[in-house]
């Protein structure tokens, strides 16, 4: 709803009489005067529009032509003799009183302005396009004091609320926040959709006259007033106050209501913290409650979801649980809410509640889905501590992931040698890559070892499947102490990959450069490459570039020597960053 104020100077007035509408045709000496200004060649046009005038003062579309290139070629000056011969010609035209305003304004002649605006005025008693062509060409002329001057004889004539967007504008760009704010409810109460642009437009407001307009708001008080409020703290970073705020002022009449929510919802959509993520979806819930069966279904789901990524399982649980067992919810519908439930079950450690939603989806999904779901309430039943119920619950899952999952659990156990059969099993290839390339490290960890079980191993791996990092680097590190060269190396290099992953940089390093044992090449080779980044992102490119190239000369047979060429290459500057 923002105004330009300078936009009406280029707008010819509705109504004009046929000679000053505007021509693409350049058969008449207007079209070709029209077609030189469209062209950027102002003199020529001005010359042109002059001619005209000439022979006829009162062509409204040559006068605005001149309106329009004159001040391009600054010859502003030049106009005001021609708006006077225009007025001695017809004194009666709107759209010659329109120019004569706009150019006494724009010169500073606020009296002269003030007169023609009168006679406008006589002919359209109750049009404000007078006051607002007086105000905005003053404005054009940064003249703030004349254009409340124009705003103000226009309301002293039209009536006490008459130009009310105009004057809070003109307030709030005066610096008069508390007055614009006064203006702004008045216009809000009387027509409702301008709300969104009165925010709008308040949003603008610097953080140091923030206050000025909280206080000038909380004192009037009415619901339309904390509304704007409410929709005002959100745009300015309070979102939690901000949609409380609006939540409790919301009209009687549930389309209003409905209008306001969603009003609220965009504002608060526009933000990425987790106090907007939760009030956009309590907004989208209060949505949903004035809405019909089948909207008011979407508008949960989209509720859920939104509680689901601020982190807020317990309501995205108590929404999903509405929609899925809404005998109303349509099918597809009812199954995707299901399917999130189940989500957030697991990311809330519910496993026996995530096989009991899964256990009602039955049929719905198809059995690779089904698989999936399962092996993930089966590692959250692992989380948990019961791998009995875990292993029950994929025991007929042949898949590789089946596989993979089935040795974890021997692995969490302890069993390495079990969980070294069914890893195997599963193979080094995978739809997934990373679960791939993570499933041969723990074999690799497994052989490196070489013992057919470590209870100690199967609890520190359990603990980073638990979320909790920095213990299982403790136990990881703690317990290669106890194992062969082969088993420590390995052992290290898993603890200082996840060191490096939760950015524990130094302890990453310490245990990278102990598992670099030149006896074990593998080992030695995926820990100098993880060294070399390290040092590159810390800037230090000579020590990246001196790992590097003794990891290439040191094993030249290692897998890993083309990645290491490239990282080199890069650093040397051969190629760009990324490249191949």
């Amino acid at each position: 709803m923002k105004r330009v104020a300078c936009v009406v100077i280029l707008l010819i007035p509705l109504g004009l009489p046929a000679q000053a509408q505007v021509t693409n045709s350049t058969s008449t000496p207007l079209g070709r005067a029209t077609m030189a200004e469209r062209n950027g060649a102002y003199a020529d046009a001005a010359a042109q529009y002059a001619a005209i005038l000439k022979t006829q003062p009162a062509n409204l579309g040559a006068l605005i032509g001149m309106e329009h290139v004159l001040p391009k070629l600054d010859r502003r000056a030049d106009l005001t003799p021609l708006v006077q011969q225009a007025l001695v010609a017809d004194s009666t035209s709107i759209g010659i009183l329109g120019v004569a305003v706009r150019n006494f304004a724009s010169t500073g002649h606020a009296d002269s302005a003030r007169r023609y605006v009168d006679r406008w005025a006589a002919r359209s008693p109750n049009d404000g396009d007078p006051y607002r062509e007086w105000s905005d060409a003053a404005l054009v002329a940064r003249d703030l004091v004349q254009a409340k001057l124009a705003l103000d004889v226009g309301r002293q004539r039209m009536g006490p609320t008459a130009l009310g967007i105009e004057r809070a504008e003109l307030l709030q760009r005066s610096g008069d926040v508390a007055g614009a704010v006064r203006e702004w409810i008045v216009v809000v109460r009387a027509t409702p959709p301008f709300r969104d642009g009165a925010v709008g437009m308040l949003a603008q407001v610097p953080p140091g006259q923030r206050p000025v307009a909280r206080d000038a708001l909380q004192k009037d008080g009415s619901p339309d007033a904390r509304q704007m409020l409410g929709l005002l703290l959100t745009h300015w970073g309070q979102p939690t106050e901000g949609a409380a705020m609006v939540r409790a002022a919301l009209p009687a009449d549930s389309t209003g209501a409905t209008n306001l929510l969603r009003q609220l919802f965009e504002a608060l959509r526009a933000r990425d913290d987790r106090p907007s993520r939760l009030a956009s979806a309590a907004t989208l819930e209060a949505i949903a409650a004035r809405e019909s069966s089948a909207a008011a279904i979407r508008s949960l789901m989209d509720a859920a979801r939104t509680y689901a990524d601020a982190g807020d399982e317990r309501n995205a649980r108590r929404l999903l649980a509405l929609v899925a067992s809404n005998p109303a919810a349509p099918g597809g519908m009812a199954t995707a809410a299901s399917a999130t439930l189940l989500g957030v079950l697991i990311a809330e450690g519910k496993a026996a509640d995530a096989e009991r939603v899964l256990a009602e989806l039955g049929q719905n999904v198809g059995a690779d889905e089904h698989d999936r779901l399962a092996r993930r309430i089966a590692m959250a039943w692992v989380r948990g501590g019961d791998f009995a119920h875990a292993e029950t619950m994929i025991a007929a899952d042949s898949s590789t992931d089946g596989f993979d999952l089935r040795g974890r659990l021997h692995l969490f156990r302890g069993d390495l040698a079990g969980a070294n059969d069914l890893l195997k099993v599963a193979g080094p290839y995978d739809d997934e890559r990373d679960q791939a390339l993570e499933r041969v490290a723990l074999l690799s960890l497994i052989q490196a070892i070489g013992v057919d079980s470590s209870r100690a191993l199967g609890n520190a791996l359990l603990a980073l499947e638990r979320g909790d990092s920095a213990r299982a680097t403790a136990e990881l590190t703690e317990l290669a102490a106890t194992f062969t060269v082969a088993g420590a190396a390995e052992t290290r290099l898993l603890a200082g990959r996840i060191a490096l992953a939760h950015r524990d940089s130094s302890t990453a390093v310490h245990l990278l450069e102990r598992a670099n044992v030149r006896e074990m090449p593998a080992t030695a080779a995926a820990a100098r490459l993880e060294l070399a980044r390290i040092s590159l992102a810390g800037g230090h490119t000579d020590a990246a570039r001196t790992m590097l190239e003794q990891l290439i000369l040191d094993f030249p047979d290692s897998a890993l020597v083309p990645e290491a060429r490239r990282l080199r290459d890069t650093i040397r500057g051969a190629v760009p960053a990324g490249g191949g």
